[in-house]
């Protein structure tokens, strides 16, 4: 179809991927899947080293995969005997996993991947956060990353500009680690000229530190958010430091196979973090840096809605409602209110307890009040006020007969 490439970003997911990390043992693999319940990885499938009657397998092939699958679990002890015979592995233990061939295959959906699988590789564990805040994700990246830039030194940056569309806070900053146990120390500019040389030439407003065991896609959070008002000119610089030497930034780059490219202005990158002396980017092979940065509403303007009518036996609710992005700010209590009953009922005798009784309904809710009084006065149930309003009442109808 004719689609917008705006289309391919629709989604009706209420979370947004918080990180991709590679994992690289199998004690970290063991650790993801008990803190975030599974693992992605690839590994080579074909039916001869499959063993349908134990739904387990054990391939002897290295360095390809044609299939994806999620690790939920696993069994140290799981018996090497239980795999197709001609490629027994060297020991026992195999990972639980998930497949996506349905029901009807393995057992459940289910199967045994022996650890001995020359062919398992991949493994990435992903976490999520909720999208229900999640008000714009400034970025330029049009496909994954695929250059590694490096200079042969210990620390560089990268850098991308972006133009604010709304009153909004930056919360987050997202980027790649190309390399495991790589340090990055984010800084947010703000408020900088339309004739902007490079991406630090506004004002410092934040910064946020992280070590980053894992290589892969990783998000940090900014501990005081920083708010943007529309067509302000912000950046977000992200300093990479590795302790080998020889730190790589993770930047796009155009091959045969993709036509993306950076406009002026857009994207940096510092060969000595102790400098200042940005390049742009659009003059390189490489394109755009990885360098995302997410943003929530400021709310800057509400209106008082009323989102529950209060009843006569439930409060209601009002609520700050956020004209820029439709969400509730704050909620107060409305009071019930009153009851609205009928005229009291006529006397009538209960025998069961020997006295009369009179009740009346509220016409909302159904809510009944009841009154009586004993008419011997041996267990006298009327207040003072009810006797007298009762009283009143049978003399005020006498004086109507009389008339």
């Amino acid at each position: 179809g004719n689609y917008d490439e705006s289309d391919r970003y629709n989604t009706g997911s209420g979370v947004v991927i918080d990180s991709a990390q590679e994992l690289t043992d199998t004690n970290e693999i063991k650790e993801w899947v008990t803190e975030h319940g599974n693992v992605s990885a690839g590994f080579y499938y074909n039916d001869s080293y499959y063993s349908e009657t134990n739904a387990a397998y054990c391939c002897n092939i290295s360095g390809a995969t044609n299939h994806q699958i999620n690790i939920i679990g696993w069994d140290d002890n799981y018996p090497a005997e239980n795999f197709t015979q001609g490629i027994t592995p060297d020991g026992n233990g195999a990972w639980l996993c998930r497949n996506s061939w349905g029901d009807d295959w393995g057992k459940g959906g289910y199967f045994y991947i022996s650890y001995y699988d020359t062919s398992l590789s991949g493994f990435i564990g992903f976490t999520t956060r909720s999208a229900e805040n999640c008000y714009n994700n400034y970025s330029y990246n049009g496909i994954d990353w695929s250059a590694a830039v490096s200079a042969g030194i210990a620390e560089m940056a990268a850098a991308n500009v972006f133009t604010a569309e709304g009153h909004e806070k930056i919360t987050s900053i997202s980027t790649y680690t190309v390399l495991p146990d790589t340090y990055v120390k984010v800084k947010i500019f703000k408020n900088l000229p339309e004739n902007y040389s490079k991406p630090s030439d506004g004002t410092l407003v934040a910064t946020a530190e992280k070590s980053l065991d894992n290589s892969g896609y990783h998000t940090i959070d900014l501990e005081i958010p920083v708010e943007i008002e529309p067509g302000e000119i912000f950046s977000a610089a992200v300093y990479y430091y590795h302790y080998s030497g020889n730190v790589k930034l993770p930047f796009e780059r155009t091959s045969s196979k993709t036509a993306y490219h950076s406009n002026k202005g857009e994207s940096f990158l510092l060969f000595s973090a102790s400098s200042n002396n940005w390049k742009d980017s659009s003059s390189y092979n490489f394109q755009n840096a990885v360098i995302q940065v997410s943003t929530e509403c400021a709310h800057i303007s509400t209106v008082q809605t009323v989102t529950a009518e209060p009843t006569c036996d439930r409060e209601g609710t009002l609520s700050d409602i956020c004209t820029h992005c439709g969400k509730t700010t704050g909620t107060k209590c409305i009071s019930m209110n009153e009851h609205t009953f009928s005229e009291w009922s006529e006397f009538t005798h209960n025998s069961e307890a020997d006295n009369e009784i009179s009740h009346r309904e509220c016409i909302n809710c159904g809510t009944t009040q009841t009154r009586s009084y004993n008419i011997n006065n041996a267990s006298n149930t009327v207040s003072l006020t009810e006797f007298l309003t009762l009283f009143f009442e049978k003399l005020f109808d006498i004086f109507k007969l009389l008339r």
